[in-house]
């Protein structure tokens, strides 16, 4: 066997360790975005036992909008809040609220269930509110059914406060209210359409309100996200199929790569195969 041949023969066991190790990244990869535990590294020289607590998973909050008994509408979601203001010199800077953390009192949920429209609106109070009766803030949603048979969250609307307890170094006390009217999604009805990866929307001033409130820009940032309109039933849960959004979607790269370093090792093979064959040829002619 000549040198090209042993060096074709040498590359084989390369490939191999290549594919196991792409998949064994693959795999820890995977793990980690899917699990909650915490892992610890065994101790070389202590006998105190490692710390195996498996950390659990935060609650995220469900909200629900009744028709009598029945759930018309049911949506799960962390929300986070990036509003910017202007400080007393005129710049710009952002603060960020998460509802579900930096608050006063339960959070209040209301809505209305219909045959082509429904909303959800969340009221609460910031932290630092000393009553409910302060000021509240109020997220509101809304979903739209399609004549195609889809639902859709086709507007968000925001109602929040400045002052100098929220907002330092701002000398604004003043309501605002901002607003987004397009389509974030759509699902087909009688399925639930989830997000888990963080999608922002940002918010503007409607036209209609004088430019007195005008404010740079907020941000709603969604999390962790299912959403199920114009159902029924009373479970808690959701029901159906669900849909899936692009940013939480993660090709399988293990199969690819399989595939490729399956046909690599076979040109391989079929070279080596093709060298020896052609030397064993020259032998014979040789001997002739």
């Amino acid at each position: 066997m000549n040198t090209f041949a042993v060096l074709l023969l040498s590359l084989v066991p390369l490939l191999i360790g290549k594919l196991m190790s792409e998949i064994s990244n693959h795999i820890t990869v995977t793990d980690s975005q899917n699990t909650s535990k915490t892992t610890t590294t065994t101790p070389t020289s202590t006998s105190t036992p490692p710390d195996t607590t498996v950390t659990p998973a935060p609650t995220v909050p469900s909200y629900s909008v009744l028709n009598g008994t029945d759930i018309c509408l049911l949506v799960q979601m962390n929300i986070k809040l990036g509003i910017t203001y202007f400080n007393t010199k005129g710049e710009p800077l952002m603060r960020n609220f998460y509802i579900n953390s930096t608050r006063q009192f339960d959070i209040v949920t209301n809505g209305t269930c219909g045959i082509e429209l429904e909303t959800l609106m969340l009221t609460w109070w910031p932290e630092q509110s000393q009553s409910k009766d302060a000021p509240s803030w109020s997220l509101g949603l809304q979903f739209h059914k399609r004549a195609d048979g889809h639902f859709s969250l086709d507007f968000m609307d925001l109602r929040y406060i400045t002052n100098t307890s929220l907002f330092p170094d701002t000398n604004e006390t003043s309501i605002h209210y901002v607003s987004r009217n397009d389509s974030q999604f759509t699902c087909p009805v009688g399925s639930y359409f989830q997000c888990m990866a963080a999608q922002s929307s940002k918010l503007t001033k409607p036209s209609s309100i004088g430019d007195v409130v005008v404010q740079p820009e907020v941000f709603v940032t969604l999390s962790d996200l299912k959403a199920e309109a114009f159902r029924s039933g009373n479970s808690p849960i959701f029901v159906g199929s669900m849909r899936e959004c692009s940013a939480d979607y993660v090709p399988n790269k293990v199969v690819p790569i399989v595939v490729g370093v399956a046909l690599a090792a076979m040109i391989i093979i079929a070279l080596i195969t093709f060298v020896i064959s052609s030397r064993r040829r020259q032998r014979g002619y040789q001997e002739i």
